[in-house]
């Protein structure tokens, strides 16, 4: 299993929006079906005032990426959500991945 972050800056007058889109009852079941089908076994997301952390637990991170820029849903979604962001609204320019430097679990250094 991979661990992914992710971080994004949004737009001070876009975080209610964002946080809103992301209520359980306002995602897309097509969002889910997207995870599954990449191997996304986990997905966080927390806000810190204009700033975005998403969490992955994803089988393969490739693959996961291949998925995501073919599928059609997740397309649309990013339409609605990436703007949100200060940077260029693409995956790649939008969300920035950052590196694992510390990783413990049950009394385990693990990196």
């Amino acid at each position: 299993m991979q661990k992914v972050v992710w971080v994004m800056e949004l737009k001070e007058d876009k975080v209610r929006d964002y946080i809103d889109v992301h209520k359980k009852e306002n995602v897309w079941p097509e969002i889910i079906a997207v995870n599954k089908k990449a191997g996304v076994h986990k997905e966080e997301i927390f806000v810190f005032q204009n700033y975005v952390f998403i969490y992955l637990e994803v089988e393969d991170y490739d693959h996961m990426m291949k998925v995501f820029q073919e599928d059609e849903g997740l397309e649309r979604w990013n339409k609605i959500t990436l703007p949100m962001s200060k940077a260029a609204p693409e995956l790649g320019s939008t969300m920035k991945r950052l590196p694992l430097v510390f990783d413990y679990q049950d009394g385990e250094l693990l990196h």
